[in-house]
């Protein structure tokens, strides 16, 4: 009388490049020198929401009120970030 043995589980395959892992984020979300140059979403929307608003609440360019307002926003950051030296 012979032994079954037991057969191991195959390995897993290797993932395929749209299953790996995401690559890692941004140079502006570690840390990196002029990282806080970038606003986070809801700065930039409130700021373009404010831009809006002071042109009155009418017509414009959402698009364009979002790239001032991230525009003004990161010229600010940098301004500080200067001043402290």
């Amino acid at each position: 009388m012979t032994k079954k043995r037991k057969s191991r589980p195959a390995a897993a395959p290797a993932p395929r490049p749209s299953e790996a892992a995401p690559p890692p984020p941004p140079a502006s979300f570690q840390g990196a020198p002029g990282a806080e140059a970038m606003p986070a979403h809801d700065e930039i929307a409130r700021r373009a929401y404010e831009l809006f608003v002071k042109r009155g609440g009418r017509g414009g360019d959402p698009i364009k009120d979002w790239l001032d307002a991230e525009a003004q926003l990161k010229a600010e950051r940098k301004k500080r970030a200067a001043a402290r030296g």
